[in-house]
């Protein structure tokens, strides 16, 4: 494990996905009030797939003209991440499955917008592995909003 450097990486799959979400009309927006300083320990490139997963999916099931807004904060002891769309929302009788492995909300559309469905199943991996938790909230048609919060190191 190294020190993941919050902001910085942040940044960087910003720049990387906007790409992806301009394709897919759909706006991204970053608000990143982390400091320069704070860091979590863990693998950097670990926590990278984390946000594209997340941001990636917010984009694949969004609408047209749709957004996916991620939020970066932190307090003296946590880092607060929250992932929201405007998307399809999730049936609220599939939100305790949708981070197994291979689990999708919704088979007919999964086919036109790809993947294996391991997306979710990644995340909460990673966030476990960062000892952290995520929990979602989602309105059926509205949208889906993820709440990660991860421990920060600790300087002493």
């Amino acid at each position: 494990s190294d020190d993941i450097l919050i902001k910085e990486s942040i940044d960087d799959v910003i720049q990387m996905m906007n790409v992806t979400a301009n394709e897919a009309g759909v706006e991204l927006i970053c608000n990143n009030e982390i400091s320069d300083e704070i860091v979590i320990t863990g693998q950097t490139s670990w926590f990278k797939q984390l946000l594209i997963n997340l941001i990636d999916n917010g984009i694949k099931y969004n609408k047209h003209n749709g957004q996916v807004i991620l939020e970066a904060k932190h307090d003296n002891d946590k880092l607060f991440l929250i992932i929201e769309d405007t998307g399809i929302g999730i049936p609220e009788d599939h939100r305790d499955r949708v981070f197994e492995r291979f689990y999708r909300v919704d088979k007919s559309r999964s086919k036109q917008v790809g993947g294996t469905g391991l997306g979710l199943a990644i995340v909460k991996h990673v966030v476990k592995d960062l000892k952290g938790t995520i929990s979602l909230e989602s309105i059926y048609g509205q949208g889906t909003k993820f709440l990660i919060e991860i421990p920060l190191k600790k300087n002493r």
